[in-house]
């Protein structure tokens, strides 16, 4: 299923959209508001990356929402009823602008869908899985410029009716070792799709050079060393909280912290892992809200983490960061994790009176 390429296309070039605006409008400013101006765009920027978690949540029967393109989608269903497919139901993504119906054709074994973004339009994919969990998809969509997963083989046919996507697979694709399909399996089936491409794309380390390049290319726009700087990096932020949040969830699983107890410290932690940004560590470390000796000097702070993070790691630049300014009494590491990511959990120190405070208001509440 495409649905993935495609919305981070649709991202990429959202996002150079911003990053141009914000330097065509920065180069005129003086220098201090330049950096402010940035890092608000980047900020915002940050939450235009795709989701690297999806969920289908299935529309009630008598859910009268409409579609975005409603006559384009109704073209689709139809073209989809009479090349045999059966309905498996409509489905909104959970915190993006995308409705799909899903249906399956079960004497090909073969899934199909109609995507209909609020932005990006309205597509279909064709797809056939196979027991050695790779897959094939066949899609009215238009190439957009990324690269595909090794075990996925994507073919583009922008503007093909669904019979003629439904021929091409049929004829193109190898006929034995197929997943059957099942009303059943479309949903858990879409969702660990999306999250292992995602997963692939994490470690990569987000959007390529090369791809930023061909998206904007295929969108007619142009596309400077300094934007793929500037979306890179947003990626990597991106990724840095979502591990964290990953970490922290298997820590509270492990840990099997009550629900009290984590409320009470919660908003005293951070993860830190080799995967945060320097940015990131400093970030972490000035969570300490009575710590306000590290805005004269910032910007050498910043320079110094990100020679610690190059020359040994994430985790380093904040034990570091810990020693050389006197905070030990400050933190506690409470939690190490070596695999699949090195990973520590620290808690700040908090003060007897503010741990009382925090009871006072639960007995009150």
């Amino acid at each position: 299923m495409l649905t993935f390429l495609k919305l981070v296309a649709a991202f990429i070039v959202a996002i150079v959209v911003l990053v141009v605006a914000v330097i065509l409008f920065v180069r005129w400013k003086f220098r201090r508001f330049l950096k402010n101006v940035m890092e608000a765009a980047a900020a915002q920027g940050s939450s235009a990356v795709p989701p690297f978690r999806i969920k289908l949540e299935p529309r009630a029967d008598d859910d009268e929402t409409e579609w975005f393109h409603e006559d384009d989608v109704k073209t689709q269903m139809q073209q989809f009823e009479s090349s045999g497919f059966t309905p498996l139901g409509d489905y909104d993504v959970e915190g993006l602008p995308l409705q799909i119906r899903g249906f399956q054709h079960q004497d090909h074994n073969v899934y199909g869908v109609i995507y209909d973004h609020a932005a990006a339009g309205v597509w279909s994919d064709i797809v056939r899985r196979y027991e050695d969990e790779t897959s094939s998809t066949v899609t009215s969509a238009k190439e957009h410029g990324m690269d595909a997963a090794p075990w996925h083989t994507p073919c583009f046919m922008p503007g093909q009716s669904v019979n003629e996507l439904l021929s091409y697979l049929l004829t193109s694709s190898p006929s034995s070792g197929i997943q059957t399909t099942g009303a059943d399996k479309f949903v858990p089936r879409f969702e660990a799709a999306y999250k292992r491409e995602m997963n692939w794309r994490i470690e990569r380390g987000g959007a390529t050079e090369q791809e930023i390049r061909r998206v904007c290319e295929k969108n007619g726009q142009d596309c400077t060393a300094e934007q793929v700087e500037q979306i890179q990096g947003l990626w990597k932020t991106a990724i840095g909280e979502f591990l964290s949040e990953q970490i922290l969830l298997g820590w509270r699983k492990e840990s099997r912290i009550t629900s009290l107890e984590y409320d009470r410290i919660s908003d005293r932690l951070v993860v830190i892992h080799k995967r945060l940004t320097p940015n990131q560590v400093l970030e972490a470390f000035r969570s300490d809200s009575d710590d306000d000796d590290l805005d004269d000097d910032d910007d050498q702070i910043l320079a110094q983490v990100k020679a610690w993070c190059a020359a040994e790691s994430s985790i380093s630049a904040f034990r570091k960061l810990i020693e050389e300014k006197g905070k030990d009494a400050r933190w506690k590491r409470i939690w190490e994790l070596k695999k699949p990511l090195a990973a520590e959990i620290w808690e700040r120190v908090q003060t007897d009176r503010a741990d009382r405070d925090f009871e006072d208001d639960d007995e009150n509440g």
